[in-house]
């Protein structure tokens, strides 16, 4: 049984597998060790009920059913083929994916204090235009709201990359489970795409044009 990279299932796991009192070998084995549904019987429900995210656990499953060498090559042989890697980098998305969280909530608290200084320094910076027609706002209040869009811009880029890390971390082990309604949509449904269209559609089309877009 061949792998990427040429690489080859050890022969006499692959012979193992294929004899006819494998399953019942294993069904022996599971009933040993106690587990909470033999491996056979795995289906997208009860695969909740098995641990995952470390390769130590690739390893309990096959030393008690085949030869410890044989075992040992099978997990070698795992290993090159990336999967103690893909372990390691689930593990980093799922601290990436906190990281996330908590620069959000803090950058949500900056752009509500932010929010609320351009409240006060609304009127009270302005000052009347030389016809007195209109208010001229000052630039400590010019600085505040480009501040303030420029958080607010932060915040969804950094909500979508904590969604799509999300979405990533959370598709399904069991095959028949599909992937995440995010991972599906991408990138029509992040917040950043539907603000970059929008301002692609307000520079094709003007003031006038966004208005008349807002108004239909």
């Amino acid at each position: 049984m061949a792998y990427g990279g040429g690489r080859r299932l050890p022969a006499a796991a692959a012979d193992i597998v294929k004899s006819a009192d494998w399953e019942a070998h294993v069904r022996d084995k599971w009933r040993d060790l106690q587990g909470p549904v033999c491996i056979f019987e795995l289906d997208d429900v009860n695969i909740r009920d098995f641990c995952q995210g470390d390769i130590y656990l690739v390893e309990q499953d096959l030393l008690p059913v085949v030869p410890r060498d044989v075992a040992l090559d099978v997990l070698q042989l795992l290993k090159a083929e990336g999967l103690e890697n893909a372990y390691h980098v689930r593990k980093e998305m799922v601290n990436f994916k906190k990281v996330c969280l908590n620069v959000y909530q803090e950058a949500d608290k900056l752009e509500k204090d932010i929010r609320q200084m351009c409240s006060f320094f609304h009127s009270s910076d302005a000052v009347l235009s030389e016809s007195g027609d209109y208010h001229i706002h000052s630039a400590r209040y010019t600085e505040l709201c480009q501040t303030r869009n420029a958080c607010k811009g932060a915040l969804g880029v950094v909500a979508d990359v904590r969604r799509i890390t999300k979405a990533v971390c959370c598709v399904p082990r069991f095959p028949r489970s599909g992937v995440p309604s995010m991972l599906v949509e991408a990138p029509y449904c992040m917040t950043a795409w539907r603000d970059v269209e929008r301002a692609t559609y307000f520079i094709e089309h003007g003031v006038k044009g966004w208005e008349g877009r807002l108004v239909g």
